[in-house]
């Protein structure tokens, strides 16, 4: 009997280097998740929405979203996933 793990996808979205750093630190050490980042909301935007340069981008299991964030707040994306019938099913923490 095969046991078969789904890969996993995380979008960490932070503009501190240190904290995506950390972030990416702790789930490589977990057997089957990939992480993702995009340091603004535009980025996770375009990400989220498979625009250049994200085209063929997974859609997120989970999104790590710092919500004070130069410019655009994290909670601009929110609305966005909230109301999108393809992301509505990911936790954002």
């Amino acid at each position: 009997m095969s046991t078969t793990t789904a890969q996993k996808h995380v979008l960490v979205v932070d503009d501190n280097p240190g904290d995506v750093g950390l972030l990416r630190q702790v789930m490589d050490g977990i057997s089957g998740v990939t992480v993702h980042t995009a340091s603004n909301v535009t980025q996770a935007h375009a990400f989220l929405t498979r625009l250049p340069p994200y085209l063929g981008a997974p859609v997120p299991d989970l999104i790590l979203l710092d919500l004070r964030m130069p410019i655009l707040p994290g909670y601009n994306i929110i609305p966005l996933v909230r109301r999108e019938p393809s992301l509505q099913h990911i936790r954002i923490v």
